[in-house]
């Protein structure tokens, strides 16, 4: 009689639930651990020792699936969908949706995984297009995968054509589980590891807390601040829309710096390699560009690494040739490129198991920042040395590269914060600047003020700030020919990643707060004060506040009247008076400007 799988500690499970679908007698569930992940626990009165357990574990059978197929070496191609909205969508260059939608136009099976309504992530099949936009992108957390399998058995039986993606792990249990069959398409993707379900559910969390609303979307990967960013976009219940990039995101920083979210067997990963068990090969085409159209499959945009293991698999991606444009690439370029191809992730860099500790009493941001810190050590002092020198070295060449502005330079941020190599406020070109004493100017990245691409201009950027008037800026740019006003007591907050054109007006004498990665076109006007003009009209105010969210674009000439709030994501076009509030991800044009187009993407 066979033995069941015996788990010797928790490296020996990826987690891939397939055992629990084959069992014969239900003698198999599965219970999450401190982290989220789930194992199986048997139940020893149901179990009859069949051995079926044993018989779908990769962790028992990849090294012999994979010797199999390890001659195999699979052409690699780089490729995006022709469709702008289908690849804007898409983790990578869309190829995925593509394949699916070839094999639901077959009447066939699509499958992957999904955000349920509680968003936890679990696979699913189905034959519904309406579920692909679920199917579609990146989850970073490890998928349930209960009653996956027999799903997929059950789809394969009908002989309508059948297409799954999953983990590497995931796609190896599912052939050990129902075999080779010509109606179905199984496809991977490069795994860097499967994070904690608990983590990703912390994650959410602390997004509604600080926006005070329930998250009702998750996009991960969004591209709306460029492919690169790996950004996650939250949307709420009340409209709010927040942008969480790599470079800021608690999230991102456990998962690809400190390496302590993923399961545990993700570090010992059984599956890695070039020789796969599955079709198709999916993945970010990350990092390789010689000979590669920058045009056609870059722009920040997204682009797929397909790699095709079977003839079977070629075929399908063969059949979509004429919906994307592709280019075959050497899968040397793809081994050098692709680390975790080949490779298991790296160890944790910090202390797991007090990450854990302390996520059950802070928040996740919290217990992030606990454990990134980095001990006192005995050469602090010669640190600090190094560390004044450098200082001194940012401050001359600082005074050096601004001589033409330096008196201003001064003026603005202080001879003491720039030499702590504080941020600033930097002057170029023709800045006039009139602040009162009372005045509060906050930089808290460096920002430009007077950029511009033409070295000989005259052309005047002002900035004045009147008693008790406050600028807090975030980092970004002012073009040549700004105009910025806040009269007294008025408050102006302007976001990390903001960009303005020529000719900028800002008018302030309440309160105007912009959010981040805001982009101006030529000639933008924001106002939240009218002057001292009135209207009999019944509850008219010279001053109303203006708040503007993330990611927003005002294009040429558009201006945006006081008491106006515009959603993150939104669009407003040329010459556009945005005289009421904008919901998020929308587009407005028009005098008065009126919604043109509702749910909205750009870059």
């Amino acid at each position: 009689m066979n033995e069941r799988i015996e788990l010797n500690g928790n490296k020996s499970c990826c987690g891939c639930n397939a055992c629990g679908d084959i069992c014969p007698k239900g003698a198999i569930s599965f219970k999450d651990d401190d982290e989220g992940f789930l194992y199986p626990v048997f139940n020893d009165e149901l179990c009859v020792r069949c051995g079926l357990c044993k018989k779908v574990c990769p962790q028992i059978h990849a090294s012999n699936e994979l010797r199999k197929v390890t001659n195999r070496i699979p052409s690699a191609w780089a490729a995006v969908a022709k469709s702008l909205p289908l690849r804007f969508d898409s983790t990578s260059g869309g190829v995925y949706s593509l394949l699916a939608m070839e094999v639901l136009s077959r009447g066939g099976f699509i499958g992957g995984a999904i955000w349920d309504d509680g968003f936890s992530i679990r696979q699913i099949v189905s034959d519904r297009a309406s579920d692909l936009p679920r199917l579609r992108s990146s989850k970073y957390a490890q998928s349930d995968a209960q009653g996956f399998y027999n799903a997929v058995a059950t789809a394969v039986k009908t002989g309508r054509p059948v297409f799954v993606c999953g983990t590497p792990c995931q796609m190896m249990a599912l052939k050990l589980f129902i075999g080779e069959h010509d109606n179905l398409f199984m496809a991977d993707f490069i795994c860097r590891g499967a994070n904690s379900p608990l983590v990703m559910q912390k994650y959410i969390d602390e997004a509604e807390t600080t926006c005070a609303s329930r998250v009702v979307a998750i996009k991960q990967k969004s591209k709306e601040l460029g492919w690169r960013k790996l950004t996650t976009k939250f949307v709420f219940e009340n409209g709010n829309i927040m942008y969480d990039p790599e470079g800021q995101s608690p999230f991102m920083n456990a998962f690809r710096n400190l390496n302590i979210i993923s399961r545990p067997s993700c570090y010992e990963c059984s599956c890695k390699g070039v020789a796969r068990v599955v079709d198709i090969t999916l993945a970010d085409c990350w990092g390789i560009v010689n000979g590669l159209d920058p045009d056609t499959f870059d722009r920040d945009l997204g682009t797929s690494l397909v790699l095709c293991h079977t003839d079977k698999g070629k075929l399908l991606f063969d059949s979509i040739r004429k919906q994307m444009a592709c280019q075959q690439i050497g899968i040397d370029a793809v081994i050098a490129a692709s680390s975790v191809l080949c490779y298991s992730l790296a160890k944790p860099k910090a202390d797991r198991n007090k990450f854990v500790n302390l996520l059950k009493e802070t928040t996740f941001s919290e217990a992030i920042s606990k454990v990134s810190s980095k001990p006192v050590t005995k050469t602090g002092c010669a640190r600090k040395l190094v560390s004044k020198l450098k200082k001194m070295t940012r401050f001359a060449k600082l005074i050096l590269s601004n001589r033409s502005n330096l008196g201003l330079l001064i003026r603005l941020n202080g001879i003491g914060n720039l030499l702590r190599g504080r941020p600033f406020l930097r002057p170029i070109g023709n800045v006039v600047a009139q602040i009162a004493q009372t005045a509060i100017l906050t930089v808290r990245q460096t920002t430009a003020i007077g950029s511009s691409v033409f070295r000989q201009t005259t052309l005047e950027s002002r900035i004045r700030m009147e008693s008790n008037a406050s600028i807090t800026l975030n980092g970004g740019t002012f073009s040549y020919g700004c105009d910025i006003e806040v009269f007294p007591g008025g408050k102006v907050e302007i976001g990390s990643g903001f960009f303005s054109n020529i000719g900028f007006t800002l008018i302030c004498a309440g309160a105007v707060k912009i959010g981040k990665g805001v982009i101006l076109g030529r000639n933008v006007t924001i106002r939240d004060f009218n002057g001292d003009h009135w209207l009999n009209s019944e509850g008219y105010q010279t001053i109303r506040p203006v708040e503007i969210g993330d990611h927003v674009w005002l294009c040429e000439k558009c201006s945006i009247m006081p008491g106006v709030k515009i959603g993150s994501g939104s669009v407003v076009a040329a010459n556009a008076v945005v005289t009421k509030d904008v919901p998020a991800n929308t587009l407005v044009a028009g005098c008065p400007a009126k919604v043109i187009r509702e749910n909205v993407q750009w870059r």
